[in-house]
């Protein structure tokens, strides 16, 4: 009963300083890695009172066969093990890469965002919108390239499709793209758009429009005029 009230005394303790920690840093990065590191210290402590109850209970009930009891206790410790594997290497990821959330982040096969870090994964949004969840020992398998804050600020992806009966008739219309884009007074001109061919199908083509602009009020403004201006009928109703 003594070590019910113990645990129950620490999970308490642990969710006291996380709210302490939260009510100082409100949603900044630091409250962000006080929380990390505070969880990280939680399960160190859960796992060495688990270690320690494991003792207790050797002594207490030698009458239980070992072989019963040992491969319990080999399989939860393979289980502490890969957990806190990984959760060291998040706090390798954190403080050797220092990743702010919202920064660009690039891997072998992800390019996009962070957008959320916890204690045995992060999340990153692509640029093609999707959220993918990753373990820190998936995403340090890879190389990482963490992309300048500037660089990639407000980076918006709009998605056009137009018809082309020739490859020369394609060629200029995304030249027309690219002319009226960067005539309009919301993109960040210091960063040229890019415009890649994602699909063709009967002569009509997908293209991807990768463009900076000002802020995001600006982006949704400057995709609905481009939308607007050169999406097929069919696709913009």
């Amino acid at each position: 009963m003594n070590y019910i009230l113990i645990f129950v005394i620490a999970w308490g303790a642990f969710r006291l300083i996380n709210k302490i920690v939260r009510l100082i840093y409100g949603q900044t990065d630091k409250k962000i890695y006080f929380s990390l590191n505070l969880a990280y210290l939680e399960l160190i402590f859960y796992t060495s009172f688990f270690f320690f109850l494991v003792w207790k209970f050797t002594i207490q009930f030698r009458e239980i066969p070992w072989s019963f009891s040992v491969p319990i206790i080999l399989l939860i410790v393979l289980i502490l093990w890969y957990v806190h594997r990984i959760a060291l290497m998040g706090v390798l990821f954190r403080y050797h890469f220092n990743f702010k959330l919202g920064e660009g982040i690039k891997t072998t096969h992800l390019d996009g965002k962070l957008v959320g870090m916890y204690l045995l994964f992060v999340i990153i949004e692509t640029n093609q919108g999707d959220r993918v969840k990753i373990s820190y020992d998936q995403i340090l398998s890879n190389y990482i390239y963490k992309k300048q804050s500037a660089e990639y600020k407000n980076r918006n992806l709009v998605k056009l499709f137009v018809e082309a009966d020739s490859f020369q008739t394609l060629q200029n219309r995304i030249s027309e793209i690219k002319d009226y884009t960067l005539s309009l007074p919301y993109i960040l001109t210091k960063h040229n758009p890019t415009i890649t061919i994602v699909d063709e199908k009967e002569g009509i083509y997908e293209l991807e429009l990768v463009v900076h602009t000002i802020n995001d009020r600006a982006a949704k403004i400057l995709e609905a005029a481009l939308e607007d201006k050169f999406n097929l009928p069919s696709v913009k109703q």
